[in-house]
């Protein structure tokens, strides 16, 4: 009878020896027991067989279950970088497109021989008018800064040569006569220029390009164009806006805010009237 209560007590306590979680006085009177029982040394062999080969299953399951769970998450990942990727190629082809439409458009007005120019500067309160009027060699550029001090002028006249400057500050007016290739920017900018392909494609992937209106102007609002910035690298956030129609600039932001506006084929002898040298002092051309 006694026997049978210790068998008892042993088949109870077989799951939780097998697992390692009884004390040591249980393990003790389980293995005397064992030592002395055959029929539960048997029954201890064909449980202790059994749990271990439902460990051994329970392990690889969850081996698999982790190794599926990882793979859907690459599989996500990689789903996710995919879309990136194929985003950012369709934004740039697209940019890539804008800029080379651009280059064949303002191409039709870069070398144009008769045009006029109009920027508006304001920057520090003080607001800078260039008006350049060009007919095949002659120019005249007229530069106006408004200010709280007052209103200056200087007018370059340019037959391609020599360039004549007058100066007239309010309270003198001072010619400079017969320099020879001074430095005027009266030329049209094409801002969004690249030397190569290649270039472009870089320029395109790096920039952004928004369509907006500007001035009721359909516009391309350009920021962060590579072959722009390597030229001024403390402008970080500079952007320009070019007509979606003509590929001109329209606005950007070098100094300050400046604002363009352009004619075409509307320049006369009228408009490139050089001052009256008896007006002015002049001085010598050092």
């Amino acid at each position: 009878m006694e026997k049978k209560i210790e068998c008892g007590i042993v088949y109870d306590l077989l799951p939780n020896y097998i697992e390692h979680v009884t004390n040591e006085y249980s393990n003790k009177f389980i293995e005397n027991h064992l030592n002395t029982c055959e029929e539960c040394k048997k029954l201890y062999d064909n449980l202790n067989n059994e749990m271990n080969t439902n460990s051994s299953t329970k392990a690889e399951i969850n081996f698999f279950k982790k190794y599926k769970k990882h793979l859907n998450i690459l599989k996500i990942i990689i789903g996710v970088i995919l879309i990136i990727g194929i985003a950012l190629t369709v934004n740039t082809i697209r940019k890539v497109k804008i800029l080379d439409n651009a280059q064949n458009k303002i191409s039709e007005y870069i070398n144009s021989s008769n045009y006029y120019i109009k920027s508006t500067t304001y920057e520090n309160n003080v607001e800078t008018i260039v008006e350049t009027y060009k007919k095949d060699n002659v120019i005249l550029q007229k530069i106006t800064q408004n200010s709280q001090e007052g209103t200056s002028s200087l007018i370059n006249y340019s037959n391609n040569e020599t360039t004549n400057t007058y100066i007239n500050n309010g309270d003198s007016k001072i010619a400079i006569l017969d320099v020879k290739n001074p430095i005027m920017a009266t030329d049209i900018e094409n801002w969004t220029y690249t030397q190569s392909k290649k270039e472009c494609i870089a320029s395109a992937f790096m920039c952004s390009i928004k369509s907006e209106k500007l001035n009721g102007i359909n516009c391309y609002k350009i920021t962060n164009f590579y072959p722009a910035q390597k030229f001024m690298p403390d402008f970080n956030d500079f952007y320009f806006y070019i007509d979606k129609e003509t590929g001109l600039m329209i606005k950007n932001s070098k100094d300050g805010e400046t604002n363009y506006e352009y004619k075409f084929n509307v320049v006369t002898d009228k408009d490139l009237i050089e001052p009256n040298i008896n007006e002015y002092i002049v001085q010598e051309n050092s």
